[in-house]
């Protein structure tokens, strides 16, 4: 019973004030990319992360413009295609980001893909974190996951 106390990491995509979507136990080295489409250039924008020491690592930045309004980190190259790739290593327990419809906003997985914008609302407010979580609060999030 006592186990129950115990924490364990645990990485979360959740919608802010409403329930999460997506939680993984144990998350070190699983990679995810975030990806939208740049509200003016119209251009898609792919941010790759890794769980790393338990937080979010930055890895790079994937588009093929340098507009305003795109993540600039590290080393940039550009390709004679036209990609851009930024190259970093920022880390951050959490990031988060407001959903528009029209930016497509979408996570992939290895064998999952969420698509924001088919079930939240303009305004959603969405939470990418890692957190060390009592097994007993871990299990009441599972609930609350399935049942919403």
């Amino acid at each position: 019973m006592l186990s129950l106390l115990f924490p364990i990491p645990v990485f979360y995509v959740e919608i802010l004030n409403k329930y999460p979507i997506y939680m993984y136990t144990f998350p070190e080295g699983l990679k995810f990319n975030f990806t939208y489409i740049h509200s003016v250039e119209k251009v898609p924008v792919t941010m790759v992360y890794e769980v790393r020491g338990g937080e979010l690592m930055l890895k790079e930045v994937i588009t093929t413009t340098q507009a305003a309004g795109t993540p600039f980190y590290g080393n940039s190259f550009l390709f004679s295609n036209g990609v851009v790739i930024y190259y970093s290593n920022q880390t951050t327990k959490e990031f988060r980001v407001i959903i528009t419809k029209f930016t497509f906003q979408t996570v992939v997985f290895d064998n999952l893909e969420i698509k924001f914008w088919l079930f939240c609302e303009d305004g959603d407010r969405i939470r990418f974190s890692v957190e060390d979580k009592p097994v007993i609060l871990y299990l009441v999030d599972s609930l609350r996951k399935l049942y919403s």
